[in-house]
């Protein structure tokens, strides 16, 4: 219950800045905004690591290939963040772009499903239909 109620958090916070994208900066180029809204969360990341103290919160450091991995991450997040600031920049609206990046969900369980050598549940594949009917309906004119 609290992983969906941290999950319910960050759709809400992630939310605010979907409209101030729309509203103020669908004309600054994707590459500054990547490169401020980054450097931000890495300051401030950096901040909770050192006073972690007060805070109280466990650090673990990533072993071996995790580093690989980070660093594989961090240039797909990087390329998607580039995609998505100019889906904005492009013209998108919040509504089309916002239920179209929801099916993130759709296709990570399919890749997941893939790596796993397994298939999708009922429930998950009821999901992506719902997902894609609502992209659907959100982009129609």
């Amino acid at each position: 219950m609290r992983a969906t109620i941290f999950a319910i958090i960050a759709m809400f916070l992630y939310a605010i800045p979907n409209v101030l994208i729309e509203r103020k900066f669908a004309k600054v180029s994707p590459q500054i905004i990547i490169a401020l809204f980054t450097s931000t969360v890495g300051l401030i990341m950096w901040l909770t690591i050192i006073f972690n103290k007060p805070l109280k919160l466990v650090l673990t450091w990533p072993q071996g290939s995790q580093w690989t991995f980070i660093v594989a991450s961090a240039l797909v997040l990087m390329m998607a963040d580039f995609f998505y600031f100019s889906a904005y920049n492009l013209g998108g609206s919040l509504a089309m772009i916002t239920t179209t990046v929801a099916l993130y969900a759709v296709v990570a369980i399919l890749i997941k499903a893939g790596l796993d050598r397994g298939w999708p549940t009922t429930n998950q594949i009821v999901a992506a239909f719902l997902a894609f009917t609502a992209v659907w309906l959100t982009n129609i004119k």
